[in-house]
């Protein structure tokens, strides 16, 4: 799932304070969140089973099992969360105070490496959980430390940790997006080259996705996120190009042209470059008046 644009920054060099937290678990599929008022405590929802659906503030939010949402407090009467529809699920909760330090932000502008040097942590506003059992356990933990009669800063402490490590995983799933997004443009960058290089063959999905060890599909789906275009177009532009060269600046006859771009039909050249462009290649050289007219 796509996390949500915007989330908050939370300075950690003190914990946050811990006002309750728990456990809730649906009665049956017709159950619907009831409408409750959101104080002046940020609220955890962490889903385990099911689909949680809460409406905030205007948003709408579907949270999935393995997903979280955090949302802050607001003022009335925008300031009710309510369910808008029935669901059966599971989740742990927590209402937060914050420590000094926590503002809005746009996710699209977060450095993550710098985080821990400056003691914050970033949490979006929905969010999927990369190892969900961890966040479970430690929710689990502040429930008995509070049943225990464990001191407020440790209860404080271990409910900042429940932050720190969803924020740790939604680092940890960024980095791995940069990773595999420089990746693909890696192997974008190859699939240009080897085009480019290999203007004079047909150059066939199937026979990229051979040469580059992946399965068509992927090739294909990767080539139009990254490019703007399909691979199909792409070879076709390239290769209009290149005639168009041959036909401006080489006496090279149409037939030969043809061949030297892969086409083994030179008719079925002249009709894909008539498809591209809207004229013949004779056409296209004959409108250079200044430049030699080489016979076709």
């Amino acid at each position: 799932m796509r996390i949500r644009e915007n989330g908050y920054i939370i300075n950690i060099s003190q914990p946050l304070s811990c006002r309750d937290t728990g456990k809730f678990e649906a009665p049956s599929p017709e159950w619907k969140h009831d409408a409750l008022t959101l104080d002046d405590t940020y609220e955890l929802c962490v889903v385990t089973k099911g689909i949680l659906y809460l409406k905030y503030r205007g948003e709408t939010y579907s949270i999935h099992e393995n997903q979280f949402l955090l949302i802050g407090p607001n003022e009335a009467p925008d300031n009710v969360r309510r369910g808008y529809n029935s669901s059966q699920c599971d989740f742990y909760w927590l209402h937060f105070y914050p420590p000094s330090g926590i503002q809005r932000i746009d996710m699209g502008s977060v450095d993550f490496s710098g985080l821990e040097a400056v003691s914050e942590i970033v949490i979006p506003d929905q969010g999927t959980l990369l190892y969900p059992e961890k966040v479970a356990i430690f929710m689990r933990q502040l429930q008995d430390t509070i049943r225990s009669n464990y001191s407020f800063l440790e209860i404080n402490y271990l409910a900042t940790l429940i932050l720190c490590e969803i924020s740790n995983q939604i680092s940890m799933q960024k980095n791995e997006e940069e990773v595999q997004a420089l990746t693909n443009a890696g192997i974008y960058n190859s699939i240009i080259d080897f085009i480019d290089d290999n203007l004079d063959k047909d150059l066939k999905l199937k026979t990229i996705a051979n040469k580059f060890n992946y399965n068509e599909q992927y090739i294909a789906r990767l080539f139009k996120i990254s490019g703007g275009m399909s691979l199909h177009q792409y070879v076709l532009n390239q290769k209009v190009a290149q005639a168009n060269y041959y036909l401006s600046e080489t006496p090279l006859c149409i037939k030969e042209i043809a061949r030297m771009l892969g086409y083994h039909d030179s008719h079925n050249f002249m009709k894909i470059y008539k498809r591209e462009t809207g004229m013949t290649p004779s056409e296209y050289r004959n409108s250079f008046p200044n430049k030699l007219r080489y016979e076709s």
